[in-house]
């Protein structure tokens, strides 16, 4: 810590060790930790980690992967305190890759708490380092954000940045409601829907689909076609690795 310290220091920087936040363990992102090696991602108020221009929310989390999509370290963010993430490196006393190699680029993700949103395509720049992992670096970000657009074109076609799950419409809904969603790449995808008990009641959808943003309508029906009745049932997104749930009010 005294390196890191002075290091930022040098910069004209002045973060000390008592204004970051206490680490929390991250509730979405995880990866394995304790391998022999690791860096530190210095996070500041300064950078402003924002998702389409929005500020990060306490709770939300910044997650560290390697090229091929292994998360590395992550970190809680708590608004108006910096943040340090311990970027786990690989342990190449062992098959498994656990880990960064030397000179891989660190790549950024950000989940949403309140909208249990994860977000892929982050731009990062660096006040101090270039992203590539060194053992025991020391990195500081001046920017981390998302492209300013939720969705990009291609050929005319409106395709997602990212997997999000949408508050389903009309909510409360009688007879039905619409389930939307967005998939940055072709993804295997499954929209269920549970009860409170966590029984599923019906699968609208379970099969491949392309990157886009997709509706689902629920007649409020179960899978044998019977009506079920009023309450609260939750649906879940499940694509790829990706998993979001929200609930919904069912009004007989």
């Amino acid at each position: 810590m005294r390196f890191f310290k002075q290091s930022l220091m040098s910069l004209g920087v002045l973060i000390v060790a008592s204004s970051f936040a206490l680490a929390q363990t991250p509730a979405f992102f995880t990866f394995t930790t304790g391998t022999g090696n690791n860096a530190t991602v210095a996070v500041p108020t300064t950078a402003n980690p924002s998702v389409d221009g929005t500020p990060l929310d306490t709770g939300d989390e910044i997650g560290v992967f390697t090229p091929t999509g292994l998360c590395v370290g992550g970190v809680v963010w708590t608004a108006g305190q910096n943040a340090a993430i311990t970027v786990w490196g690989d342990n190449d006393q062992t098959p498994a890759i656990d880990g960064l190699k030397a000179g891989e680029e660190m790549h950024y993700r950000i989940w949403r708490k309140a909208a249990n949103s994860l977000h892929q395509q982050i731009s990062v720049t660096y006040a101090q380092g270039d992203g590539k992992y060194a053992a025991n670096g020391i990195y500081i970000v001046s920017t981390l954000n998302t492209p300013s657009s939720a969705v990009h074109e291609d050929g005319g076609a409106a395709v997602a940045r990212d997997f999000i799950l949408h508050q389903n419409y009309p909510n409360p809904f009688n007879p039905e409601t619409t389930i939307e969603y967005q998939l940055p790449q072709p993804s295997q995808v499954k929209v269920v829907i549970y009860n409170l008990a966590g029984q599923s009641v019906r699968t609208l959808i379970d099969a491949p689909q392309a990157a886009g943003r997709f509706r689902l309508n629920w007649d409020g029906k179960d899978e044998a076609g019977n009506s079920v009745t009023s309450g609260v049932y939750l649906y879940e997104l499940q694509a790829n690795d990706f998993r979001a749930t929200r609930k919904m009010i069912l009004v007989r």
